[in-house]
This record gives C-alpha cells, structure tokens and sequence, in this order.
C-alpha cells in the first residue's frame, strides 16, 4: 500500500474521531509524528502522533484540552468560593490549576482585583489586600476616647498620661498601691496593652511580679495536692519551686525519675514507668537489642538515649553493614533490622500492585512487589488505602505508572519536593479506573492484571 492511500486511510479515520482537525502532512507511522491543524481554534500544532490521535485523546487539539481543563478549574473553583469565599469572585483565565490569576472582591465599596493563587486563598485563608489594609489602618487610629473606656474596664491600675495613637508608644501611671518602686511612669504601646495577659495591672513591673507569684507556690499546698490527686506518687525531700525539678516515686512500681511538678497539675501526667515511657537505660536497651535481633546486631558508639541516632553494626558474617538510628526503632513492636541485609527496591520481573491513596489535601499512586509491606509504611505517615489492583508483570505496571506519572507532571502538576503526590485541590480522584479514564490511559488497565 502506498504512502498516499495510507494517509487517506488516515484521515478518514482521523475525521470519524476528530472532526475538526484537519492532517497538513503525510502519514509515515503510527508512532512518528504528524502536523495538525485545529479547525474549533486555528492551532497547529506537530508534536501528535496518529496513534495518540487515534487512540488516547480525548480533544485531539492541545489547545482545545487546555480550554476544557480550564472550564473545568474554573468551574470548580467559583463553586468553592461561592460556597465559602463569598468576598471573592474569580475574575481571571487560568494556565494550570496552580498559577495564578485574577480575583475580585465582592465589597461594592472596594471591589478591587488582584493576582494570586487559588491555594493561597484556600489554604492560606487570605484575601482582598485593600480591605486588609483598611482593617489595619483603622486599628491603628483607636481614637483615644475608645482606648481610655477600655483601659477604665479592662486596666484599673493604669492611668494614661500622654497619647499619640494605638500604634505608637504612650505614658502610663501606675495606681497599684503596692507597686515595689517610687517609679510609677512606665511607656508602652497601646495595642500590645490590648494584646498582653497581664490581667489588671498593665504596668509591665507589677504585671511580671503578678504572674511569677505561680512559680513560688506554697510546698504544702502542693504535697496536698498531690497526696489528693496522685496518691501512687510520693514527692521528694528536694522540692524548690515549680520550675525546679523534683524527684518522684512511684508507690506501684518502685520508679524514680526526676521532673517539674507542672507535669502533674497541668497535663495531669503520671509515672512513665507504669505508662511503658519510661527512660531506657543502655544496659537495657543493649538487653532488648540482644533478644529481639537474636545477637545480629551490636551498637556501634556512644549511646546518648532511646531517641536520639546511635551507630550500628551488622554482624553478619556476609553483611558487617555500619548505619545511623534511632534505637527505640530496632526493639519496637514492629522492629526494623539491618537495611543492608533487608531485600527492598521494585523487581519489575515479578508481581506487582498498583496502589492509590490519600490523606488530607493529597492523593498519591505507587507501585510494589510486596504491598502489605509498602502500604503499611504508608499508614503510619497517615495515608489511607482508596485501591489496590494486582498482581501483574512487574514490567507492566511499571509502564501504567510511568503514564500515570507523566501526565501528573505535564498537566496537574505534582507536590512540590515529591515524585508522585498530588494536591486534591488539582485533582481528586475516587478510583484507579478514575484516574486512568483523566489521563487517557483506560486501555493500558489491562497491564494491571
């Protein structure tokens, strides 16, 4: 068959498919590419190929998909905005669902239009820049009436002297009566009076001196308090004040450890013994090292506690791998072990799974030879499982991901810092037969099984 009846085959199927692109050269192969011309928009464009054309595209003209996934940004966005941002509008196009584009505010005495980014409204919560400066602008002149009902109401012992507005420094008279100095002039700026916990005295002297009165407690009142609250544990002899740290003992398990008292009046804590968090020694971590990794492995160097990198050695006669972790993770209930002697990586030549998942604000897509082992590592960074499909060759999955990924890349964009993590403000999925049908890549679901 000749190239010329080739190319009209071609084009007969190309305007059953698409028929408003038009073919502007000639058909060599399905894979080489060809040029186009898009009757909908006057694009032309080269870098197609029949097959694409054919087979895996939904508009066929570039710029025509670019338009419809912009409707489709833009649909979704106003729908959000008109649910929870009713002070904004969009009032611009888009060139992908993160760039940024026009807003309006909706504040008939402002309307004014700036330039952002969808996430910074969504995530970051903000807004029209004009109505904020306005907002600012009007808590910086307080008039001196308003500040001086709320000093009378909320600041008894402060009397002001000399004021300018809220944002510049004032003059202050102390009327404590028991104010320890003969200085009873002090300055301070008016909103960071507002802002302060100082409760009534806003003199910054007697206010430090009102707070700090907490850090000398009575011994006694605080014995009580123990002895009524937490009767398991017995406070030492060598109690100072509430910032100090004192020794305590458990009455159930004979623990000692020594702490500040706040932890049991404030965050109502008890013996970290007792609760399995108690301070690991080196001779007893060295004890759960030797019991749980059967004598394999040995520390390396300083031990400096539970949480902190230690050095290992593998001693594996085939191995004798150095590496840096945290003990608590060799003799947890889910131990790791030597990473040199671990098998990990993706065999493309055995079964694999493809995987989606997700978490608050994100979707992600992996691949494994052992899914119960990868998923599981993913569950304790707080991904959740949407579907599993397998097994299949490993080199076939690999090839759906690898689409997969690529389309992520050129048309949704990834997070930034990750190779396949999205944000579900770009795109949300519910399945991986979902995905597939938003990436044209439904015919390639068959490599999964």
């Amino acid at each position: 068959m000749g190239k010329s009846s080739t190319t009209a085959i071609f084009k007969e199927k190309l305007l059953k498919k698409h028929s408003h692109i038009v073919l502007l050269g000639e058909y060599v192969a399905a894979k080489e590419k060809v040029k186009c011309r898009c009757d909908s928009c006057g694009n032309i464009w080269d870098t197609s190929t029949p097959d694409n054309l054919l087979r895996a595209t939904k508009y066929g003209c570039p710029e025509c998909a670019k338009r419809a996934r912009n409707q489709d940004w833009q649909s979704e966005i106003r729908v959000w905005l008109n649910t929870f941002r009713k002070d904004i509008v969009l009032d611009g196009e888009l060139d992908n669902a993160r760039s940024k584009t026009w807003f309006k505010c909706t504040n008939e005495e402002c309307s004014h239009r700036w330039k952002t980014t969808f996430r910074s409204i969504r995530g970051a919560d903000s807004g029209c820049p004009e109505c904020a400066i306005k907002r600012n602008a009007q808590a910086l002149t307080l008039p001196e009436g308003e500040f001086r009902e709320w000093l009378s109401a909320n600041r008894p012992y402060s009397e002001l002297v000399k004021y300018s507005s809220s944002s510049e420094e004032a003059t202050f008279k102390c009327l404590n009566p028991n104010h320890e100095s003969d200085n009873l002039i002090y300055s301070q700026v008016p909103e960071v009076m507002r802002l302060q916990g100082r409760g009534l005295h806003g003199c910054q002297q007697c206010g430090w001196t009102e707070n700090g009165k907490q850090f000398v407690a009575d011994e006694k009142e605080k014995r009580n308090w123990m002895e009524k609250n937490k009767p398991t544990i017995i406070m030492g002899d060598n109690y100072v004040d509430t910032k100090t740290r004192c020794t305590f003992t458990c009455t159930i398990c004979d623990y000692s450890w020594d702490t500040q008292i706040a932890v049991f009046t404030n965050n109502d804590a008890g013996c970290p013994s007792c609760a399995g968090v108690a301070r690991v020694t080196e001779e007893e971590f060295k004890e759960r090292l030797l019991e749980v990794s059967k004598g394999s492995v040995q520390i390396d160097s300083d031990y400096h506690g539970y949480g902190h990198k230690t050095w290992f050695k593998c001693l594996k006669t085939s191995c004798g791998h150095r590496w840096e972790i945290q003990p608590v993770r060799l003799t947890s209930a889910s131990p790791t072990g030597c990473p040199a002697c671990t098998p990990s990586g993706f065999n493309p030549d055995k079964p694999a799974w493809f995987y989606l998942m997700h978490k608050s604000h994100e979707q992600q897509i992996g691949i494994s030879n052992n899914p119960i082992q990868r998923l599981s590592t993913h569950y304790r960074d707080g991904w959740s499982l949407i579907e599993v499909r397998g097994p299949g060759y490993g080199g076939n999955v690999l090839h759906f991901e690898r689409c997969i990924k690529k389309w992520l890349r050129e048309e949704i964009g990834l997070v930034e810092g990750k190779l396949e993590n999205w944000s579900t403000i770009d795109l949300q999925v519910s399945s991986i037969a979902e995905l597939a049908k938003r990436s044209d890549t439904e015919n390639l679901l068959t490599l999964l099984e």
